[in-house]
């Protein structure tokens, strides 16, 4: 099986990372102090400073590996995109068959990957979609990859629908994505 995964590769995203690493790392060398120096048993403070590192760690572990988890995968028969965590879904979990392609582009919404309004999302956030010949479309969201990446992703997944039997005549990842950046000059987004 060849396939290839996608990570997320935003210079924002690796900001948010360093962040969340940096507050993990301000919480563990807080226990460290309160252990190595002692603490009263008897002292509430203690106790709450202490469950409130604890809960930072898990809390920040999870928004990393909830990060890590969000990735593009292309098979060789199919795209497969895991849905995201929690209650505010922006992406749900797609599979979308190379020969069912008919149509890739460009969009920009504030709507989750269903094309469902999400509460605090109001930001226009760019998605490849993917219309397949019975007329449904399919959205992966691509917010928080690089041009370069996204690119890739419309190039290989036109290559391998090809090899699948499906001969698109679509347009390059680039020009899409140009088309996309001219068309959405506010919105451009795709860094």
């Amino acid at each position: 099986m060849n396939k290839k995964v996608f990570y997320q590769g935003s210079i924002i995203l690796y900001i948010v990372l360093v962040l969340l690493f940096g507050i993990i790392a301000a919480a563990v060398y807080v226990l460290v102090v309160l252990f190595t120096d002692g603490f009263n048993i008897n002292d509430w403070f203690y106790w709450i400073v202490i469950g409130a590192c604890c809960g930072i760690i898990l809390l920040m572990g999870y928004k990393i590996i909830s990060f890590l988890r969000n990735r593009i995968i292309l098979y060789d028969d199919e795209i497969f995109v895991p849905g995201h965590w929690g209650a505010q879904k922006v992406q749900y979990e797609v599979h979308i068959r190379y020969r069912d392609i008919k149509d890739v582009r460009l969009v920009a919404r504030n709507k989750d990957s269903k094309g469902q309004s999400v509460f605090g999302v109001f930001v226009q956030m760019p998605y490849i979609i993917f219309e397949g010949y019975d007329g449904k479309q399919k959205a992966v969201n691509v917010y928080y990859y690089s041009k370069k990446q996204v690119a890739s992703i419309i190039d290989l997944a036109v290559e391998r629908a090809k090899k699948q039997g499906n001969e698109l005549n679509l347009k390059s990842g680039l020009e899409l994505i140009k088309e996309f950046i001219a068309g959405n000059k506010k919105i451009a987004r795709i860094k």
